[in-house]
């Protein structure tokens, strides 16, 4: 065995002598006895094999990436602006939850209050709330 052998050896089984092959151990060992660069090459060849057993890669959480890759609608564009500490997310469940307390409102307020056009029930309170406006409730 030569030392390109030696080297071609270790690139394809590593520093490891359990994974050499069995046939050619002897040759390997011979080499190593009487070859410096040889063993020198072994040596390089476990510190790369321990420094890429001890080597953990820092993988990110997916699901962060696919949320930081999605584009901000025009509302949480708008709410972040209104509130940049972060209090949007606190105040969207409030907005939503008020959106149909608005809509009445403001479908209230367009509606025209003429007399004519008033039902029943809005005759009713009115008289009601006319007569107690003209009550006095205290003494």
């Amino acid at each position: 065995m030569n030392k390109e052998d030696f080297e071609a050896l270790l690139d394809r089984f590593g520093s490891a002598e359990d994974n050499w092959p069995a046939s050619r151990r002897e040759a390997i060992t011979a080499l190593l006895e009487r070859d410096e660069k040889a063993r020198l090459a072994l040596r390089a060849a476990r510190d790369l094999d321990l420094a890429l057993a001890s080597f953990q890669p820092a993988i990110p959480d997916l699901s962060q990436r696919i949320m930081a890759a999605i584009p901000l609608s025009l509302a949480d564009r708008v709410l972040a602006w209104l509130f940049p500490g972060g209090g949007a997310s606190l105040l969207r469940p409030v907005l939503a939850s008020s959106l149909p307390l608005i809509f009445g409102a403001v479908l209230g307020l367009s509606l025209p209050l003429g007399d004519d056009e008033m039902s029943t029930w809005e005759l009713q309170e009115r008289s009601l709330v006319a007569s107690l406006e003209s009550e006095i409730w205290y003494e």
